[in-house]
Parts: C-alpha cells; sequence; structure tokens
C-alpha cells in the first residue's frame, strides 16, 4: 500500500466519530451538500471519499483509499511544508470529476501540502500521472485558482515562486522503496508537492542539483517536472530556466 503501517480500520468507530460531521454512510465517507465542512483530519483507513458537486470539504490531511472530487477539497496550510510528515496526504486512487468534455470540474487544493498517490504498477503510475499532470496543468493555467489540482500558497504567493511539482518516486530516485518526507514510499508511487518553483527533485530547495535535472532534460532526456518543464507545457527550455534561476 503506502509502505507503512496503516491504522485499523473500525466502521462502527468511524460512523460514530464522522456522523457528527455528516460524512460517513456505510462506509463511504461522502460529504453533505451545499455546506462547507472543515473534518480535520480525514483518516479513514479503507473508506472512500466522495465530494459531490457544489460542496466544499477543508481538512487537515486526507489517508484513505479512493477521494473522488466533482466540488472542491482544500487541504489547510501545513506550517512546516512538504517535509513535515505528520501533514502529508496519501490515496490508493485520486479521481477528479470532468464534464463531457473532458474538462475537470474537481477542484483539489493543496495549500502547501504533499499528497502521494499509491500505484500498483509501472504502467498504472504512467497513466495516473498524465491525469495528474493534466490536472495541474489545468490549475497552472488558472493562475492556481482551479478546478483541477490547484494551490492557495501558490495563488496567493506575489512573488510567484510557489508552484506544485509532480513526479513518479522512480523519475527521482529509482529502486524499489525510499524514504521521502518521512514516508517509505515505493518506486511506482506518485508525489504531488508544493514547493518552490524550479525544485525539480521535490526536496524543498533550489539548488544545483534541480539545475542538472533541468540541464538533463533541456538537452533531450525529458520533459516532466522533474526533468525541468516547470511551466507544464511540455517543453523544457529557457522559459525553465528562468524559474530555476529566479
Amino acid at each position: 500500500m503506502f509502505g507503512r503501517k496503516k491504522r485499523a480500520y473500525h466502521p462502527r468507530a468511524a460512523v460514530a466519530e464522522v456522523l457528527e460531521r455528516r460524512l460517513l454512510l456505510d462506509g463511504t465517507v461522502t460529504a453533505v451538500k451545499n455546506e462547507n465542512l472543515d473534518v480535520g483530519d480525514l483518516d479513514g483507513g479503507d473508506a472512500d471519499v466522495i465530494v459531490p458537486a457544489g460542496v466544499s470539504v477543508t481538512a487537515n490531511q486526507v489517508r484513505v483509499n479512493q477521494l473522488t472530487i466533482d466540488g472542491k477539497l482544500s487541504i489547510n496550510p501545513n506550517p512546516n511544508g512538504i517535509l513535515d510528515p505528520t501533514g502529508a496526504s496519501f490515496v490508493n486512487t485520486l479521481v477528479l470529476a470532468t464534464n463531457s468534455s473532458g474538462a475537470f470540474t474537481g477542484t483539489l487544493d493543496l495549500g502547501n501540502n504533499v499528497l502521494i498517490i499509491n500505484e500498483p504498477s509501472e504502467d498504472a503510475a504512467l497513466d495516473e500521472y498524465n491525469i495528474i499532470w493534466s490536472a495541474i496543468q489545468t490549475g497552472y493555467n488558472s493562475d492556481w485558482l482551479g478546478p483541477g489540482i490547484i494551490s492557495s500558497a501558490a495563488a496567493n504567493d506575489p512573488t510567484d515562486q510557489t508552484s506544485i511539482g509532480v513526479a513518479i518516486v522512480n523519475q527521482l530516485f529509482g529502486g524499489e522503496t525510499v524514504e521521502w518526507s518521512g514516508q517509505t514510499i515505493n518506486s511506482d508511487d506518485i508525489i504531488v508537492a508544493v514547493t518552490d518553483a524550479g525544485d525539480a527533485d521535490l526536496n524543498g530547495v533550489v539548488d544545483l542539483n534541480d539545475f542538472d535535472q533541468w540541464l538533463y532534460g533541456y538537452t533531450g532526456g525529458g520533459n516532466s517536472w522533474a526533468y525541468g518543464n516547470f511551466d507544464y507545457n511540455g517543453v523544457v527550455d529557457l522559459n525553465d530556466f528562468n524559474t530555476w534561476n529566479l
């Protein structure tokens, strides 16, 4: 799963806990329409969270099986940012709703946090990565206001030096499992992190290692965030270098 010990999921306890928030129904967490809810730590174990259209939910973190968003889910700001293991969100499946034209209608606001998506295989990771990339691209092109995957921290940064990075773990580290942000994650998992623009390796710091990643992409090695494509246009170029050099 997430490379960490899962907390036991007790349906009765969860029902008792979440009924106060009017969220849980038979193991599936469902927000109530036309309400704005702050649910705190949304750690549902094997539960599925559904945020319907017209619903706005705020949480400190989300750790569930499947997260489906047709409305808006916002993660509260974390004082310590992406490298704080207590603030990381985990899901096995992320579904952002789209309309009949394929445009995203759901919004995930990561604030200044990180989301780790567990993937069972390399092929599944690549498929999910392309969807996540498109969702972030949509958010980026809306000045991080939505829909898609957005960051209120980036939207409110007057310096435009905050962004969202995304990478499959094996793009950054290779190997089977790695320790990242205090978590053990697998090579096919996907990291979605709010960080400094130009932080190719998602370690929270823009440095010469990120330049090396950009140079690798610029010379034909790849065109993803991990290889220096910081403006989500599918091309690693001097504009991306300027982002790194801010």
